[in-house]
């Protein structure tokens, strides 16, 4: 995958960097997953504290490592599944949103009393976030049937699918309820219960836990290979090389991912997609350079 790409073209200490950095990203954007689950659930228990947002969050994770130990077919499938369920509360939300349209979404394009460029570059940071990833299942080319062909027919169908699922909702919410001041994150669910009252709204909920918890199972999965590929190289240590002798996963890599995730889920999720964007970045210059 992408590790490999970077070192082929600039040699092993590039490479090793590429990985580093990605593998550094990885765990931020699997933290953000975690706590946005806990932020979901506050749908539920509005007085929800820090704390036990952690320790929500923290058992999450642990879940999805377990299941990313039992292979890739049961990341595979449960995936499917459950991207399926996203889409019932969503679609909800976005025909009335439509049905209610009184706002126009497009109002105010710009904070009032904040500059275009500052704007923007706020919203870069979650842009980055929102549509970066797709390079990470690169580095489990080997569990896949043909991934040469696989792969460009996944990007094919996910990314559109990728952007209409931010798009789509997020105008038609605005066309219907307005209210752009008060959204923030897991805001999609206080949406969905103005529209369609509380049934949606708690449908919407469910929705948001189901999609943090599915992106997490997928990207624990690129996240523990990769320490594995390049300790196989070598340029980690060999300890992570080793795999389960039945599901030949990752153990060490799974295990030292989620003592990592522990006590990194303990940070808002705004202080972890900034993390996450900025180490994102360095390592995209070097996987577009190569």
């Amino acid at each position: 995958g992408y590790y490999r790409w970077a070192r082929m073209a600039f040699g092993d200490f590039t490479g090793y960097m590429a990985g580093w950095l990605v593998w550094l990203a990885n765990l931020a954007t699997n933290g953000t997953f975690a706590v946005l689950f806990a932020n979901y659930l506050r749908y539920w228990i509005p007085d929800l504290s820090h704390f036990w947002n952690w320790v929500i969050a923290t058992i999450v994770i642990w879940i999805t490592v377990y299941l990313n130990w039992r292979g890739i077919r049961p990341v595979g499938t449960t995936s499917i599944i459950l991207t399926v369920l996203i889409f019932f509360p969503f679609l909800g939300m976005t025909l009335l949103g439509l049905l209610k349209w009184q706002f126009n979404p497009f109002v105010p394009f710009v904070t009032p009393g904040q500059a275009p460029l500052p704007a923007f570059t706020a919203g870069l940071g979650i842009a980055i976030w929102l549509y970066s990833g797709y390079e990470k299942l690169t580095t489990n080319a080997g569990e896949v049937e043909n991934p040469s062909r696989a792969f460009p027919i996944a990007l094919a169908i996910s990314v559109p699918m990728t952007a209409g699922s931010y798009i789509i909702p997020t105008f038609a919410a605005l066309a219907g309820i307005d209210h752009w001041s008060d959204w923030g994150e897991s805001y999609f669910s206080v949406a969905a219960k103005v529209l369609g009252g509380p049934a949606l709204g708690m449908a919407m909920a469910a929705g948001g836990m189901i999609a943090s918890t599915s992106l997490l199972m997928v990207t624990i999965l690129g996240q523990s290979a990769l320490p594995m590929v390049m300790a196989e190289d070598p340029l980690f240590p060999k300890i992570f090389a080793r795999t389960h002798p039945r599901f030949g996963t990752p153990t060490v890599s799974l295990l030292v991912g989620g003592l990592v995730l522990t006590p990194l889920v303990y940070g808002k999720f705004s202080y972890v997609t900034a993390m996450f964007s900025m180490v994102q970045v360095l390592a995209y210059l070097l996987i577009f350079a190569a």
